[in-house]
């Protein structure tokens, strides 16, 4: 019950709340990976970075296949440490116990695209989506590394198919951007409307790359 009442807390966005749960939820069961992953979880998403990695650690030691702690400890690198080197081995730990993990895939080619390594981002990002062809985020990531490219037409391709699934902020905007790329004005300019009836912030930045063309 302290478990779930984590995380439903968790999901509600309340950590501080969702921590003494777990912690309780932990203490009733000490050996229990699910309990401590979650604990490790809820530092992380209060960017308690030292906690975080060693809960993980502690699952890992009790659960050396755990998927849910090599990526968490992976998560903890790339988003707080901001060290997408050190993240990218960390998720090569997790494909190596499952090739076919959706998670440590896709933040795999993110990582590349964060170091600007776009060539070696697309075979992760492809293999996410193929294992989700649903994959938003995903599609979306695929289509900015052939943005970075300037392989605008693959580009609008993939953020298209993402466009179809969901809009996002930032499927529109790059979107947009392949299209001044191309420099065609009129086209960029139906995402700029898109993403002023969301009253994105990011229709003032394409608004400013349209109006240099």
């Amino acid at each position: 019950v302290y478990y779930k009442k984590g995380v439903a807390e968790n999901d509600l966005g309340k950590y501080n709340a969702a921590l003494a749960s777990v912690k309780k939820a932990v203490e009733l069961k000490p050996g229990s990976t699910r309990n401590i992953n979650e604990l490790a979880y809820t530092h992380y998403l209060l960017e308690n970075e030292a906690e975080a990695l060693l809960n993980f650690d502690k699952a890992l030691s009790i659960d050396p296949k755990s998927l849910t702690a090599l990526n968490g400890r992976a998560d903890v690198y790339r988003k707080l440490k901001k060290d997408a080197a050190a993240a990218i081995k960390l998720y090569a730990k997790t494909l190596e116990l499952d090739p076919k993990n959706k998670k440590a895939n896709y933040w795999t080619g993110w990582c590349y695209n964060d170091q600007e390594r776009y060539n070696d981002a697309i075979p992760y990002l492809k293999k996410a989506i193929e294992i989700d062809n649903k994959y938003v985020s995903a599609i979306t990531e695929l289509g900015y590394s052939d943005y970075a490219l300037q392989n605008y037409d693959d580009a609008l391709i993939q953020f298209k198919r993402s466009i179809a699934l969901e809009k996002t902020e930032l499927n529109l905007y790059y979107s947009g951007l392949c299209y001044v790329g191309k420099k065609q004005k009129s086209e960029a300019m139906k995402y700029y409307d898109e993403l002023t009836k969301m009253k994105s912030d990011y229709a003032v930045k394409l608004k400013k790359k349209i109006d240099a063309l």
